[in-house]
């Protein structure tokens, strides 16, 4: 698995993680109502025994085997003031490689 992450998301993350002891993590969130489906956030939280690790620049994040299932190819993290952080998969961002 390949994870990619913007400038804006490289930039808040190394923030966050001089402030935080928590650990960045990819989780996926079952969605429910007439729009069932998963989609992915990045949580921060403790360290579970169990979670599968990818490095980016220098910042670990980690994704547990649940949500491993539900990833298909590549990731790109990004953030925005407005919105937070946002984890795309390669479905989400289509053949161009630009979040929709």
């Amino acid at each position: 698995m390949v994870i990619h992450m913007t400038d804006a998301a490289l930039c808040q993350l190394k923030t966050m993680l001089m402030q935080k002891e928590m650990l960045p993590r990819i989780d996926a969130k079952i969605l429910e109502g007439p729009k069932i489906g998963v989609t992915l956030q990045l949580v921060f939280d403790e360290y579970r025994k169990k979670d599968e690790y990818f490095e980016f620049n220098d910042i670990v994040i980690r994704i547990d085997r649940f949500t491993v299932l539900y990833i298909e190819g590549a990731l790109l993290i990004d953030f925005s003031n407005h919105q937070g952080f946002t984890v795309y998969d390669s479905l989400s961002l289509g053949d161009s490689g630009q979040a929709m």
